[in-house]
């Protein structure tokens, strides 16, 4: 029994050409197709395997071309359609006038520009009439793949994916990554097998650094720069005591994981994320911890600064920003138009957040990128969200203490919510994850004056932030707060900005029960500092660890 039934003319030009076409990538798909000349065996009668091609199938794709109008053929095949429940889709190979059967069909062109962009249309809408999903099997396949290190195995099934989808982003994102690690992982064993060689030079360092060069992969933050250092020994470009020296002092930034549960059961941490029991604060450093340094706010700032000439600039996001909005060149719609280009540049998807949009649960998320790449994770993978954000700059038909609710699965325009009517809504009782933009968002999508209001990015913004912190962080969140645990990822306090948004965060969950962690394997003297001032404990894990430990769960 053949799914698809594909019928076209023997113009031995673009109706026969087309046919084969479709047949070869409906083969592709693992769609099950009929065609004459593959179908019919030699000596079957071949009107009775046409009509029995066509009883059997579920969708019957007409390709038409100059040739129909004469084809005796395609009205014995049509005719034989209607008896049957089958769905007919008029496919054109060339620019004709489509039959008059057909006139009432939506038809699907297959030639000029947008070919290839209708063809995945047609075979969009075959897989979702077929209720064939291909897709989700290789994902899982190559996740699978992925955990076990296999990751050529998982390349070759995204490859799959995208000969069936090419737009997939989660896939073209995930084998960048997979590109990535390989990479990685070969530059470590070319190194270490370079380095035994010369054993005796760095012996003192020599098990430390086989270490973390094998294991390149998974260690990104620790790998990177051991990697470039190791390089430079290899080429004679630094001596054997200087690279010892670094060597120690990267070895020495991989903190010990102390022998406690709260830094050893990972497990548990991650059972009860997919649960929803812990609130995740996503930072905006969540690319440089796997490995993407130039993505850091610092870079941006500086970036930003240079773009606006402000040679002697030495300052934070939130100074360059203020100076942008001040300057008359560029004011606020500048500094809006300078700042998305900024986030678009660095938008990286993160293994998290794809993991995150596989949880069932409904989640809690606060978010502090002023990106969309979770909100984009969450569409694809069909997680229902509500994006919130809170009103920093007064209009006349709003005020600080409003808060703009976008939903993921309605049409209906973007609107500012008192905090009693967010309350009343029941969002998470009707099955929708919360993501609170505490900074708000800033991109092509959200590019709106409601949006620009709830950006909270200048000096100014920051210090009517600390002014009005209890109005603008939402009573609706404080309460999904208080009965959770809550996780800073990806965030480093190193700034007064950063610590002004914990503040205020941590002041509406005083009442809760549970505790506070952070995760990362790298922290200095004032972060240790401060975390331990609120009494957030400090879980010794990358994300890249983590993110495994959340896979095995889901799996």
């Amino acid at each position: 029994m053949k799914q698809v039934f594909i019928s076209y003319p023997r113009d031995n030009a673009a109706g026969q050409s087309t046919a084969r076409a479709l047949y070869s990538a409906l083969q592709k798909q693992q769609i099950s197709a009929f065609i004459d000349e593959e179908s019919i065996e030699p000596g079957d009668r071949w009107l009775n395997s046409l009509k029995q091609g066509v009883a059997d199938c579920q969708i019957m794709l007409s390709v038409v071309s100059a040739a129909s109008h004469n084809r005796s053929w395609f009205e014995k095949e049509f005719n034989e359609v209607q008896k049957h429940d089958v769905l007919v889709i008029p496919v054109l190979a060339e620019d004709v006038e489509i039959p008059m059967q057909f006139t009432d069909l939506q038809a699907v062109p297959l030639y000029g520009e947008q070919a290839a962009e209708q063809q995945e249309r047609l075979f969009q809408t075959i897989r979702k009439n077929l209720g064939v999903d291909l897709i989700k099997p290789l994902i899982d396949k190559a996740r699978k793949a992925k955990r076990t290190e296999a990751y050529d195995a998982a390349l070759i099934l995204l490859q799959q994916v995208l000969d069936i989808d090419p737009h997939h982003a989660g896939a073209q994102q995930e084998v960048v990554t997979l590109q990535q690690l390989n990479e990685s992982r070969r530059q470590g064993a070319d190194l270490l097998q370079g380095l035994a060689l010369r054993f005796t030079e760095v012996q003192p360092v020599f098990s430390q650094v086989a270490d973390i060069l094998n294991n390149a992969a998974k260690r990104p933050v620790l790998a990177v720069p051991l990697i470039t250092q190791t390089a430079l020994f290899l080429e004679n470009k630094l001596s054997a005591q200087d690279y010892i020296t670094i060597s120690q002092s990267l070895c020495q930034s991989a903190p010990t994981p102390q022998k406690t549960a709260q830094s050893t059961d990972y497990n548990a941490l991650a059972e009860r994320i997919c649960k929803g029991e812990i609130a995740l604060f996503l930072g905006s450093d969540i690319a440089r911890e796997y490995g993407h340094e130039s993505f850091s706010e610092k870079q941006m700032a500086m970036d930003l600064a240079k773009q606006s000439k402000y040679d002697s600039f030495d300052g934070g996001l939130s100074s360059i920003a203020e100076y942008l909005r001040l300057h008359p060149g560029y004011g606020s719609s500048g500094l809006w138009d300078k700042l998305e280009g900024a986030v678009q540049e660095r938008q990286s998807e993160t293994g998290l957040y794809r993991l995150l949009a596989r949880i069932d649960a409904p989640l809690v998320l606060i978010s502090s990128g002023y990106d969309d790449q979770l909100e984009c994770c969450f569409r694809e993978e069909g997680k229902r969200f509500v994006e919130l954000s809170s009103i920093v700059s007064r209009s006349d038909d709003y005020d600080i203490g409003h808060v703009i609710a976008s939903y993921s699965d309605q049409k209906e325009p973007d609107r500012p919510y008192l905090a009693e009517e967010l309350s009343a809504l029941k969002l998470q009782d009707d099955g929708y994850s919360i993501i609170y933009k505490i900074r708000g968002s800033c991109t092509a999508v959200s590019k709106s004056e409601l949006k620009r209001d709830a950006l909270t990015v200048t000096e100014s913004d920051y210090f009517t932030f600390a002014r009005y912190a209890q109005k603008i962080i939402p009573s609706y969140l404080s309460s999904l707060l208080r009965g959770r645990g809550f996780l800073f990822v990806g965030f480093s306090p190193d700034s007064w900005e950063q610590r002004l948004l914990v503040d205020g965060l941590l002041s509406k969950r005083t009442h809760a029960s549970d505790e506070c962690y952070t995760v990362g394997v790298s922290q200095d003297p004032l972060e240790v500092a401060y975390w331990q001032k609120q009494k957030v404990q400090h879980y010794d894990v990358n994300l890249p660890e983590l993110d495994e430990h959340i896979e095995e769960v889901l799996s």
